[in-house]
């Protein structure tokens, strides 16, 4: 394929998932086709980058590998702005217990040692209970921040818009007189005297039934 097509295969040299089922090994998923050979590269896999069983990988190109503009997207992601905001909302308490978590867990995958699989466990049930106190002192700050003024009326009307545009739960059920249900035990009610009517009016007498025949078989 390299000398018919004057083309470079690459992939990292270390695996880029580490499969959680102790019984699959780790594998490379992640390779890049250059098309001219002559171009210089740069290939590196980044394990303790993100928290998950697939590792991104970075690939450095020194030229240009393309002549044709690419076509301009419809959106634009302000990725700077996004790294600001979402530091500024984290304590750096809980930026480091987050790092640390990610550590472990490319540790473990690499090992599968046990007491690493241990420590992880701790870390995470940390980190998830740092968040829920963070969003907890988030949600108080903003309603103590709220005064009963023009700007704090604005706030909760702000507030009010956001919560009345959030979407409805997708997969809605139809009662009896063809209303949409979104509520769980709704939805469960609806099961529940489905399966009574099918199993009591259809089947009702044929279980009952049943005993009766048996125990005239057996004498």
């Amino acid at each position: 394929m390299n000398s018919r097509l004057d083309s470079t295969v690459t992939a990292p040299s270390s695996p880029t998932r580490y499969p959680t089922h102790p019984n699959h090994n780790p594998d490379v998923l992640d390779l890049a086709i250059i098309k001219a050979s002559c171009l210089g590269y740069h290939l590196i896999n980044l394990p303790s980058e993100l928290s998950s069983d697939h590792s991104p990988v970075l690939i450095d190109i020194h030229h240009r590998s393309a002549h044709v503009s690419p076509p301009k997207p419809l959106y634009f992601t302000n990725w700077q702005k996004y790294e600001t905001d979402r530091k500024s909302d984290l304590q750096p308490v809980i930026r480091s217990q987050i790092i640390k978590k990610r550590k472990l867990r490319s540790i473990w995958q690499r090992t599968r040692n046990p007491a690493i699989k241990t420590l992880l466990n701790h870390q995470t049930r940390l980190v998830s209970d740092l968040l829920h106190s963070n969003h907890e002192e988030q949600w108080s700050n903003f309603l103590c921040s709220i005064e009963p003024s023009a700007q704090g009326w604005s706030k909760i009307y702000k507030l009010n818009r956001q919560l009345l545009r959030k979407s409805l739960p997708t997969n809605p059920l139809k009662d009896e007189l063809g209303n949409l249900l979104y509520d769980s035990e709704a939805k469960a009610n609806i099961f529940a005297t489905c399966m009574e009517n099918q199993f009591s009016e259809k089947y009702g007498t044929l279980f009952a039934s049943f005993p009766t025949k048996a125990h005239q078989d057996r004498t």
